[in-house]
């Protein structure tokens, strides 16, 4: 009865330490994984009581996230692949010295340590993927709140669903199976989501869904080149002087 007691102590303390109980995780994973659009709508009409907030499970997840794949191991295998391929895209050019080569091998770890990193994820591409829900999305009249709490949902609960398969590293599987499983998973929820959110037809669904991430990649596929070539720019200098 004592050890019962104690957990239960324990648990309770948990939560109220980080504002969420047991039913809200429940309802929350189950209301996300079965009905999205009702989720979404109970928290936007004031029903909050048995949910997680948006920006609680988001963070909360883009957390877990960052712990799981740090103690994994994946993230520094993921940040050392890249790294890889950096090392071979300058190591081509053969009027750049080692030394060259070298400071931008360290540019592009630390940036790339940098998106990927919990802040990278909430002051860049958070940002950029809210207000990109809202433009591609602009003509549901769900306003910015609704837009943003169907992308904080979404995004966090990609995150739940796409953790496991980063374990796959361990089973020697390469890291471009790894990142498509993820997408493609990712992609197929979101369009699952906005659908029961926005009631598109299926094939609305798809068509807005692939426009975002379309769009989403476009734009950092630009700040990745503008960040290569700034680094670029700026190791040779360095190396000169």
């Amino acid at each position: 009865m004592k050890e019962n007691s104690t957990g239960k102590d324990l648990k309770e303390v948990a939560s109220e330490l980080i504002g969420v109980k047991d039913n809200q995780i429940f309802y929350t994973i189950r209301g996300l994984t079965l009905r999205p659009g009702r989720v979404i709508e109970s928290y936007l009409e004031g029903s909050r009581k048995p949910l997680i907030s948006p920006v609680i499970y988001f963070f909360g997840l883009l957390t877990l996230e960052y712990i799981v794949t740090s103690l994994s191991g994946y993230r520094d295998f993921y940040l050392e692949s890249q790294l890889l391929q950096v090392q071979e895209a300058f190591g081509k050019h053969e009027s750049l010295s080692e030394g060259d080569v070298q400071i931008m091998i360290d540019k592009m770890g630390g940036f790339l340590q940098f998106l990927v990193s919990e802040m990278g994820q909430k002051l860049l591409m958070l940002p950029v993927a809210l207000l990109l829900v809202s433009l591609v999305y602009i003509n549901q009249n769900k306003g910015f709140k609704g837009n943003s709490w169907l992308a904080l949902y979404a995004f966090g609960h990609m995150k739940l669903l796409t953790i496991p398969i980063t374990f796959l590293w361990l089973a020697g599987m390469p890291l471009f199976y790894i990142g498509l499983g993820s997408f493609l998973v990712s992609i197929l929820y979101w369009v699952y989501a906005t659908k029961d959110f926005y009631r598109f037809s299926l094939k609305r669904a798809v068509l807005m869904g692939l426009l975002f991430y379309l769009v989403y990649f476009l734009i950092f596929t630009v700040i990745g080149g503008i960040a290569g070539a700034y680094i670029g720019f700026t190791s040779v200098f360095e190396a000169g002087n």
